[in-house]
């Protein structure tokens, strides 16, 4: 029977091997005698797409500069790490493939998620309609504060903001500049338009309301490297059988 797990990991797991190979035995979809293999590229805040198939060797020279991860194999863990970006989990239940995004701001305003589908569409005959998404764990529109460079760089790049993008006063007020406002963006609901523009069906989306920024359960990089706490990861993955 073909079956699909999809999870995020919370900080006390992380992205560890071991550690994520041993939840997922927890949840019972796989026996102990079933051999995993985990996956991860190694992201540089692109769009490329790496496709695990039967030759594909993971060495770090074949996990180099991807920022997305599909497969159609079976009990490979595949998966990318975040701390605020947004990891994204497309599953085709007709050809039983799936793709594991890391869509940071840079990777949302170049589209990775619709480079994704397509190359799923081009590597499997993945119709994003019959796709089911889930938008997992990230930073919110309410803490994704930016300069802007940031809203300027989606706006040339083609992207409709309506609803997804709002002015609002600095999260650190500065008592200088009191009526200072910036604008933060929802890299959610941007990336969820973007599957929708594919063709995948609203009601095959679900977005995770956690925001890492704000739940200390969840690694943020905005948060931590504000002080002197070295931030890690969350692994958002998927798993075959």
């Amino acid at each position: 029977m073909k079956s699909f797990l999809s999870f995020t990991t919370d900080r006390h797991i992380g992205r560890d091997p071991e550690a994520v190979i041993a939840y997922v035995r927890s949840t019972g979809f796989v026996g102990d005698e079933v051999a995993l293999t985990l996956v991860r590229p190694h992201q540089t805040h692109g769009t490329r797409v790496v496709v695990v198939d039967s030759d594909f060797v993971a060495t770090p020279e074949n996990l180099e500069d991807y920022d997305a991860i599909c497969t159609n194999l079976p009990h490979v863990v595949c998966g990318v790490s975040t701390a605020d970006c947004i990891p994204v989990v497309v599953y085709d239940p007709v050809h039983h493939c799936a793709a594991a995004i890391h869509a940071g701001w840079r990777g949302t305003a170049a589209r990775i998620v619709s480079n994704t589908l397509k190359t799923m569409q081009h590597v499997y005959g993945t119709r994003p309609s019959d796709c089911i998404a889930t938008i997992g764990p990230g930073i919110s529109l309410e803490s994704f504060e930016v300069g802007d460079e940031v809203y300027d760089a989606f706006i040339r790049a083609g992207h409709s903001l309506d609803g997804l993008a709002k002015r609002m006063s600095l999260m650190r007020p500065n008592p200088d500049i009191p009526d200072a406002m910036r604008w933060h963006l929802d890299l959610k609901g941007i990336n969820a338009a973007q599957l929708i523009e594919a063709g995948v069906k609203p009601a095959s989306i679900t977005i995770s309301p956690i925001d890492t920024f704000t739940n200390v359960e969840y690694f943020s990089a905005r948060r931590e490297q504000r002080g002197d706490v070295k931030c890690g990861r969350i692994f958002t993955a998927f798993v075959l059988k």
